[in-house]
C-alpha cells in the first residue's frame, strides 16, 4: 500500500507541474489556462484547510490528555 501512496505523490507533482506550465502558457486556450489555475488554487485551499484542520485535531488531542 505505501508503494502505491509514493506513486500517487509523485504523479501529484507531475500533475501540479503541468497544471503551472498549462496556466502560465500564453499559447493554451484561455479555457484551459483558467480551467489549470483553478485547479491549482482549489487544491492549494484544500492542502491549507488540511493541516488547518490537522492542528486544530492536534490541539484538542493535548487538551484531551490534560484532563
Amino acid at each position: 500500500v505505501s508503494q502505491a501512496v509514493g506513486h500517487l505523490q509523485g504523479a501529484c507533482s507531475v500533475a501540479v507541474v503541468a497544471l503551472k506550465e498549462i496556466a502560465q502558457d500564453v499559447n493554451c486556450p484561455a479555457s484551459a489556462r483558467v480551467s489549470a489555475a483553478r485547479t491549482v488554487l482549489e487544491l492549494a485551499i484544500k492542502g491549507i484547510e488540511l493541516e488547518d484542520l490537522a492542528a486544530r485535531v492536534e490541539q484538542l488531542e493535548l487538551q484531551v490528555t490534560r484532563v
